[in-house]
């Protein structure tokens, strides 16, 4: 049961640089894993993950694996990332997805909830019937760009939203989303808690829950 606005709160790229145990309490850490990070601070090499990982671990938090790109997509396929997914609770598989793929997936990962992206391209996903399913709406893509308009995919499963949120808007587009957000619902944010030189914000972060608690009354 949710009861707290920190439960429906994803906050996604930390990277090697983060004091993992300044982050806010109660939300959802999403960690980006690509196979070709190439120095990309929001991509941090694996050894890095795994240090950061074991650390919120540690701290008894919620950590989803963000898997970018077609070769990180195989090797979740064939099982080569399990050193990460043994480490989370949920898994979120970014592109456009063919429906065997996702199917095999949400069975080799079974007791994890498995999350596509709803874009029109992925939409035929929504009729997937595996129960660990989820969808997340994202126009934006890791862009910081938010929508004219939150649509809900017409969907039983749950459903996250993400596009552009951040401090500067959360005030405004939180009572948006929870406008049209039904049942199991998230919101996840990535672009706009960096700083100018694409590092995780810590402090962008913190004041991101301290105005979604305003806003939620919690």
């Amino acid at each position: 049961m949710k009861n707290s606005i920190t439960d429906h709160i994803t906050m996604t790229g930390v990277d090697a640089s983060t004091d993992i145990f300044m982050l806010p309490e109660g939300i959802e850490i999403g960690v980006l894993y690509t196979a070709t990070p190439k120095d990309r601070n929001r991509y941090p090499e694996s050894h890095d993950i795994v240090r950061m990982m074991t650390h919120m671990q540690m701290q008894g938090r919620r950590i989803a694996l963000h898997v970018c790109g077609k070769t990180a997509r195989d090797e979740l396929l064939k099982g080569e990332l399990i050193f990460l997914t043994d480490r989370v609770q949920r898994i979120q598989v970014n592109g456009i997805l063919d429906a065997e793929y996702v199917r095999t997936v949400c069975r080799m990962h079974w007791e994890k909830t498995i999350i596509v992206q709803a874009n029109e391209k992925n939409l035929r996903l929504r009729d997937i019937t595996e129960l660990n399913l989820s969808m997340l709406v994202d126009a934006s893509g890791g862009r910081g760009v938010s929508p004219e308009e939150w649509i809900r995919p017409d969907t039983e499963m749950p459903v996250g939203f993400a596009g552009g949120l951040g401090p500067h808007n959360i005030a405004t587009e939180l009572p948006r989303i929870i406008d049209v957000a039904t049942g199991d619902w998230w919101i996840d944010m990535e672009g706009q808690i960096r700083s100018d030189d694409d590092q995780f914000d810590v402090l962008k972060a913190i004041e991101v829950v301290r105005i979604a608690k305003k806003v939620f009354g919690s």
